[in-house]
């Protein structure tokens, strides 16, 4: 390569230089008059996209950068990969390349796969003989189904970036094995596209062996047949990591410093499901540059960051900059924001295709009606300017869950005392378990005597009436079902422990809400009775799942060790009914199921 097809020093690396070389040498194998080959510059075809396409993936725009986009490459923290039960780090491109020719990373949402890929590509430039291509998948989803090819989208992303070597020349240099090629976002794929796109890429794969594929994606079922790639999992930032990425950012060096100290002072691992993602990292390292501190009350945080995001801070000036599509203030923002949530939570849905997102958001424009605002740029705002929802392949999905849960609770303290009082009434009788949601715990932060009066009152009033006219032993077996035993093994000997099964799962949340909400301490939990320790382990009656039933339990004083061995269920109902004394009144009676009543809000 003589000439005009000399690669200009300081363009590209030596080592790209060398794979370019690589490339011309073995093509001239396919040409039968090797002088033709003198016509085709190879240099400059390879020099313009290396420099177009490498200038296009270093500059990003993220959310503190989202005017001007900064090179990645000064503020990326590398991530660790992990395949079987091995860490792996991406910093150095042939820890990955050294696992295979065909990988798969899959990660979460927000985690940084794609930017991981732009990072690669521009590693494979400093550190490796090859040339990295950059395929953005979600470019198929216009494309007719019989039309999509691997290897199209391949030479379509080259000549995107000034690459003009003819299809059939580049066809002749996959031979050479001297490519990585980087698909991005295969979970971006429309559904009814992706398995044709896969067997492409697979057949590609199988032709072209010697090169390299990694591709980023969302964990998908469909990668169990892919019996030719292995699997790679984006694992969540650790501490060091996080300062690390934070010490990187171009942002104001005192409120970085302060919040690093804080970060490494028991701030990681008290939000650390906010901290070990880059993307809510930075959501908080903004909202601690704009309150100096991060609330100790999650409720606090969670308005905090939501300002902060809303009047988005541009770090390159002294001022806020308003980014909002739809021209809503902050109030009118969050009530339509909030209605969502609700409407969402109460729906148990917490991902969302677009049209779910449309729909829910043509819900709160007829609740609304005071408040104008496009969908699409309602959505846009969402995504683009507050960043509540993050795009995730196809779906939408919370850029964190409890965002929905405290919005959710946000909107319900709006909601008219009986409606409350109905609603949650029978959403904990509906779904077991769900008194151990946030939305509850963030629901008591903000009305603390009104959960009480409304949502806790009724229920302790109806356990009150059955401890008053049937007595304790009878309102167990109206509260639980049967006592579950579990042994366990041990050189001592064996180990039991004994679980009330619930069996009405309103009363019951209302009894532990009223106690976890309140502060209730437990005087003499797990005393234990050892009659009936012996009985229940002993009852030759006992069901084949271990479980003791109520029936059983016939004699007084069986009854009364049982008692006693339960004696702290007894404390929280008395518990309970002091807090019915201090805040109880007459509530609205529950008739309604959920479902009937979210239709009519």
């Amino acid at each position: 390569m003589e000439g005009k097809k000399e690669i200009t020093v300081g363009v590209i690396t030596e080592l790209t230089k060398e794979a370019i070389k690589s490339i011309y040498s073995a093509c001239k194998e396919y040409f039968i008059d090797a002088s033709k080959m003198d016509d085709i510059d190879f240099g400059n075809a390879y020099e313009k996209y290396i420099k177009i396409s490498s200038e296009k993936i270093r500059m990003i725009k993220t959310l503190i950068y989202r005017k001007e986009p900064r090179d990645l490459t000064d503020m990326y923290e590398c991530v660790n990969l992990k395949y079987h039960e091995n860490e792996i780090s991406s910093n150095k491109v042939n820890n990955i390349l050294n696992i295979g020719h065909r990988l798969i990373v899959t990660g979460t949402a927000g985690i940084g796969k794609t930017t991981m890929l732009k990072y690669l590509f521009l590693k494979i430039l400093q550190e490796e003989s090859f040339i990295p291509v950059f395929v953005e998948l979600r470019g198929i989803n216009n494309e007719q189904t019989k039309d999509i090819n691997a290897l199209d989208m391949i030479y379509g992303s080259l000549s995107s970036c000034g690459f003009e070597l003819e299809r059939k020349y580049f066809e002749y240099s996959m031979e050479t094995g001297k490519y990585v090629i980087l698909f991005d976002g295969f979970d971006e794929v429309k559904t009814e596209k992706s398995f044709v796109l896969g067997k492409s890429m697979r057949e590609l794969c199988t032709k072209y062996p010697d090169n390299y594929y990694i591709m980023s994606s969302r964990p998908l079922e469909q990668f169990v047949g892919w019996n030719d790639f292995k699997e790679l999992q984006s694992l969540e930032l650790d501490k060091v990591q996080a300062l690390e990425l934070i010490s990187k950012l171009d942002y104001n060096q005192v409120t970085k410093e302060k919040f690093m100290y804080e970060l490494n002072h028991g701030l990681f691992e008290k939000y650390r499901s906010f901290a070990s993602n880059p993307l809510l990292l930075t959501i908080m390292l903004m909202t601690f540059d704009e309150k100096a501190s991060i609330p100790d009350k999650l409720n606090d945080f969670y308005e905090q960051a939501f300002s902060t995001l809303f009047n988005v801070h541009d770090g390159s000036k002294d001022c806020f900059k308003r980014d909002i599509r739809t021209g809503l203030g902050a109030n009118d923002f969050k009530s339509v924001f909030s209605y969502f949530c609700f409407k969402t939570y109460f729906n148990n849905q917490y991902e969302f295709s677009e049209s779910d997102v449309r729909k829910y958001l043509g819900y709160a424009q007829e609740r609304f009606d005071n408040i104008s605002f496009g969908v699409d740029d309602f959505l846009n705002d969402l995504v683009k300017s507050v960043c509540m929802l993050v795009k995730d392949g196809l779906m939408y999905i919370f850029s964190h869950r409890s965002f929905q849960e405290y919005f959710a609770a946000s909107y319900t303290t709006k909601l008219e005392d009986g409606i409350q009082n109905k609603l949650i009434a029978n959403w904990l009788s509906e779904k077991q378990g769900v008194a151990d949601d946030p939305y509850f715990n963030m629901l008591f932060n903000m009305q603390p005597e009104k959960f009480n009066k409304v949502i806790l009152c009724p229920g302790i009033k109806k356990i009150q009436e059955l401890y008053d006219r049937c007595g304790t032993m009878e309102l167990y077996k109206q509260l639980f079902e049967c006592v579950m035993i579990t042994t366990r093994v041990t050189e001592g000997g064996n180990q039991y422990r004994f679980y009330l099964m619930i069996k009405d799962n309103y009363l019951c949340a209302v009894l532990k809400m009223s106690c976890v909400f309140n502060n209730f301490k437990y005087s003499h939990y797990g005393a234990e009775s050892e009659e009936f320790v012996d009985y229940a382990t002993n009852s030759r009656k006992l069901s084949d799942n271990k479980a003791l039933e109520f029936f059983l339990i016939e004699d007084a004083e069986m009854t009364r060790e049982f008692l006693k061995h339960f004696s702290w269920v007894e404390e929280q109902i008395n518990f309970s009914i002091e807090i019915l004394e201090k805040y109880g009144k007459d509530s609205t009676k529950n008739k309604r199921k959920v479902s009937s009543i979210i239709d009519s809000l």
